[in-house]
């Protein structure tokens, strides 16, 4: 699992574990044999990732934001 992964993971930490969310990946890729080479949001017939939909971290959209504001006051831009 990479980096990017496992931050996306954390958005669904608060309504499923780990250990589960894991588990419908390994059970979503095992017939193709290919669980360690797919990365987790890439995996089709997941089947929490199918109940729960798309989540972004709320830390790392948080992070997004604060970067861009500090960008855009560095350059002297002005936020449309």
């Amino acid at each position: 699992m990479n980096a990017e992964d496992f931050e996306k993971l954390c958005a669904y930490l608060v309504d499923v574990s780990l250990t589960d969310l894991l588990h419908a990946h390994y059970r979503a890729c095992r017939d193709k044999g290919d669980y360690l080479l797919t990365s987790y949001f890439a995996t089709e017939g997941n089947k929490i990732l199918q109940r729960l939909g798309g989540r972004q971290p709320r830390v790392t959209k948080g992070a997004w934001a604060r970067l861009a504001e500090t960008a855009v006051q560095h350059l002297g831009l002005r936020p449309d």
